[in-house]
């Protein structure tokens, strides 16, 4: 299927794409293990390293507007190993949306409602996703900036609020991890906050303005990496060494503040709006997949397979919920590493045999 009859503005892009930012927010602890203090370091050592990569993405966009991803892998690669290239996309689209599904039920189940069945929690964010993504891309977009908002509000004022907790000996010894270490904690987070924007791919032909893409890409990049780096600030400077053992940094952080005798239980607040910005990155990588199947397969719509792929998620989560121990080790070893293959190693080979080939729509 061509994509059609829906457009977004070029500032709606920008607002998914600090979303997706926001919506990575509770990973970033994944590499607080390694990283330690040092977190906030490692957030802009990764977000230097990954700008010529996402510009690659914009430029590829821009090159062949108006197809996504797995037209531009048919362009690239040919009929038939650009199917192979798109089918390895679907896979990784699809385990990062069952992986967030699983990943945000388990908060609900570990910090609010620990008696209550995993499963009722990841059938409830599936079927708001399903509803989401079947509305169309175009009602994910309008509601991006105002859950996107809500978050640039909210993060401030709990710095603000949280300052009397936050020791600047919380971020000592600077810099004193060793190379191991960092390399491991730099490719985590290229791999989950930042590599996840390739899914961008399949929503920048929605866009009406070709040539507003690479700025206002670039321009929710960079607010996306600012508020990325705000974040893991204020966790390290309120939580310190507590914080490398924390799964969920940020609810942790809002947990712990009472302001005054009036404002306590402030973490269910901070948990609802932490909630909308996952949201927002499931409906982005879930689209990403269903989108891809549609135009790997040529359906008309995809809108038809959005409950069976949703369906095949739920069971998916669910079986990675249950094997914790599993899943994080494949999180910490196995996926930053596997995740590069999509992030990194394509978008270069794609590149080179574009210069090579000359190739054009």
């Amino acid at each position: 299927m061509k994509v059609k009859n829906s457009t977004i503005s070029n500032l709606q892009l920008m607002f998914i794409i600090i979303g997706l930012f926001q919506g990575s927010a509770l990973t970033v602890s994944f590499a607080a293990e390694t990283a330690k203090q040092d977190m906030w370091i490692i957030v802009i050592i990764s977000a230097v390293l990954m700008v010529p990569l996402f510009l690659e993405y914009t430029y590829m966009e821009v090159k062949f507007y108006g197809n996504t991803i797995i037209e531009i892998n048919d362009i690239i690669y040919g009929k038939y190993i650009g199917k192979i290239v798109s089918l390895l996309y679907i896979n990784f689209f699809g385990f990062i949306t069952f992986a967030n599904f699983g990943y945000m039920a388990d908060f609900f189940k570990t910090y609010m409602f620990d008696k209550t069945n995993i499963m009722i929690f990841i059938c409830g964010i599936a079927f708001v996703a399903i509803y989401a993504i079947k509305k169309g891309i175009e009602v994910i977009a309008r509601i991006t900036p105002i859950i996107v908002i809500l978050t640039l509000v909210e993060v401030p004022l709990l710095i603000v609020f949280t300052i009397k907790d936050t020791s600047i000996r919380n971020f000592l010894p600077i810099f004193q991890i060793n190379f191991h270490d960092l390399v491991k904690s730099i490719n985590l987070m290229i791999a989950i906050p930042f590599g996840e924007l390739i899914s961008c791919m399949t929503i920048f032909p929605y866009v009406k303005n070709a040539d507003k893409i690479k700025k206002y890409s670039f321009i929710g990049y960079t607010i996306g990496v600012i508020f990325l780096v705000a974040v893991v600030v204020r966790n390290t400077a309120v939580l310190g060494n507590i914080g490398q053992i924390q799964k969920f940094q940020s609810y942790q952080v809002a947990k712990d503040l009472e302001i005054g005798e009036v404002m306590t239980r402030n973490e269910i607040l901070v948990a609802l709006i932490l909630f909308f910005d996952v949201f927002v990155k499931i409906c982005v990588t879930y689209h990403a997949t269903v989108l891809s199947i549609a135009q790997v397969f040529k359906l008309k719509s995809y809108k038809g397979i959005v409950v069976p792929v949703g369906i095949v998620s739920i069971i998916q989560a669910f079986f990675m919920i249950s094997s914790t121990k599993d899943f994080g080790y494949y999180t910490l070893n196995i996926y930053p590493v596997f995740s590069l293959l999509f992030i990194v190693v394509i978008p270069i080979i794609s590149l080179i045999i574009l210069y090579f080939r000359r190739l054009s729509v």
